[in-house]
């Protein structure tokens, strides 16, 4: 986990993404998401209430989840390196009728 307050950096434009794609309701609850990301409290205690970041297993570079909203599973994603966080892509829910295995998978590591 990480062990300092890192930048977030936003290159790819995830925010404004964010902003156009997400429901009215769940704005207000990305921009508390980001707020938590900056707070130097959560990672002094390593406790992050609100997104639940964690790190995401199996990959090479540090690649992180943050979920924005239980319900409905919105997930954004970062990845950590020299010292900041990179906003990497915001993932919306998608209805699928017939799970395969690679959505088990996914569900198993909770992508």
């Amino acid at each position: 986990m990480l062990k300092s307050q890192p930048s977030l950096v936003d290159e790819r434009g995830i925010i404004n993404k964010a902003l156009k794609l997400l429901p009215l309701q769940l704005r207000g609850r990305f921009l508390e998401v980001l707020a938590e990301l900056q707070d130097e409290s959560c990672y002094r205690y390593q406790r992050f209430y609100k997104t639940k970041l964690k790190r995401i297993k199996g990959t090479q570079i540090p690649l992180y989840s943050a979920k924005i909203d239980d319900a409905e599973r919105w997930k954004l994603y970062l990845y950590y390196q020299d010292g900041n966080l990179y906003l990497q892509d915001i993932i919306y829910p998608v209805v699928k009728a017939n799970k395969d295995s690679l959505d088990i998978i996914a569900e198993l590591n909770d992508f």
